[in-house]
């Protein structure tokens, strides 16, 4: 009798041993999925760093050129004497224009070099009737291109405004109108558009 009772309450002890385990192993795997999703998030933070910061130093080095250029310009027309010349380039807008262009480009670019189906995940956030159809040389357009930004982490309108040259009150209501465009739920819309691109698990 008594090596039966003792042989219960081992059993007892082990089985609240297994699922003591059985807890155990189930934190553990719920901390490997988490240690595995801030992996993913590391390397994709290290990809756009990496990525950003190359093509950055790239920018400056030919902004450096640029300017360089621009003023042995303006040396030349005030050395000759050619005001008239350095009044017309001073108040041109040419230059500014045409270099938010390029800076544009650049950033749409290297964007979709990092997210190149960007376009397409953010058309299937929208309903069918809202979804972006862009102009055949057209890589992001400005709408896309705030939601970019805020897929690179910047969420803050004056940011994204003093970038992209509107107010941050048009930023706003961009945002807004295309957030009414959503085929998921209005108030998650950014928080699919910031898992764009995510390495799957």
């Amino acid at each position: 009798m008594l090596a039966i009772v003792y042989v219960y309450i081992q059993l007892k002890r082990l089985n609240r041993f297994q699922c003591s385990l059985s807890a155990a192993n189930k934190q553990l795997h719920d901390l490997n999925k988490t240690l595995q999703s801030t992996n993913r998030a590391l390397s994709e933070a290290n990809l756009l760093k990496e990525t950003y910061i190359s093509q950055f130093l790239d920018i400056c080095s030919m902004y450096i050129d640029k300017l360089e250029k621009y003023q042995h310009s303006l040396n030349r027309k005030a050395l000759e004497r050619d005001f008239e010349g350095l009044c017309r380039t001073l108040k041109s807008k040419d230059m500014i224009e045409n270099e938010v262009k390029e800076l544009y480009a650049t950033f749409d670019h290297i964007f979709l070099h990092l997210y190149p189906h960007f376009v397409e995940e953010f058309n299937a956030l929208l309903l069918p009737d809202e979804r972006f159809n862009l102009k055949t040389n057209d890589l992001l357009n400005t709408e896309l291109r705030i939601f970019a930004l805020m897929r690179l982490g910047i969420s803050d309108s004056s940011k994204i405004a003093a970038f992209l040259r509107y107010s941050a009150t048009t930023i706003y209501n961009y945002r807004t109108r295309v957030r009414n465009k959503s085929a998921v739920p209005r108030d998650e819309f950014e928080n699919y558009v910031m898992k764009i691109g995510s390495v799957s698990s």
